[in-house]
């Protein structure tokens, strides 16, 4: 069972004692390069790393392919990759109840089975944590987005077709599950 305090903040101070940290900060698209902007991600591991050296770091921020480990290179220390999947108008359901829990790492250390431990004690579910590289864990979270994104606009196109055709899209729609 964890214990401990635990407190959610942007203040460095809090950095000092941490035995986690966890990242939550927007990446957007960056239209002009066409890549995720991870310049706040990376800001808050620089931050941290100079103020902390053994604190695990958590990202849970939607990061490209390769993103966790070079950033390992750069700042050194353990940092993850954990990746949320929440829908919209569903986030605090999915936080509770979530469809899958993976911790993305090359290695496997103290800190990263307590916060394992941590993790699965939080939920109120009893799905366990899949461990894979970083990569298959970025890789993931990202090829999930693009699902929801084309299932999206599948059922968009399917619904349109259906106004244009005077169709009732509900009943079309039903047959998929």
């Amino acid at each position: 069972v964890a214990t401990g305090r635990y407190k959610a903040t942007n203040d460095i101070y809090a950095y000092k004692n941490a035995d986690y940290v966890i990242i939550a900060t927007p990446t957007n698209l960056d239209e002009t390069t066409g890549k995720l902007d991870t310049f706040s991600v990376e800001s808050v591991i620089r931050t941290v790393r100079e103020i902390n050296k053994n604190c695990l770091i958590v990202i849970k921020s939607t990061v490209p392919t390769g993103f966790t480990e070079k950033m390992i290179q750069n700042y050194g220390g353990s940092i993850i990759f954990c990746p949320e999947f929440l829908r919209e108008k569903h986030a605090l359901s999915d936080a509770y109840y979530p469809s899958r829990l993976i911790i993305g790492s090359d290695t496997k250390n103290d800190k990263m089975i307590r916060f394992q431990a941590l993790l699965e004690s939080s939920i109120k579910n009893d799905k366990k944590v899949i461990y894979m590289s970083s990569k298959e864990a970025e890789a993931t979270k990202l090829f999930s987005n693009a699902y929801l994104a084309m299932r999206v606009a599948f059922f968009n196109e399917l619904d349109s077709f259906a106004m244009e055709n005077e169709i009732n899209s509900k009943n079309t729609i039903s047959y998929f599950y």
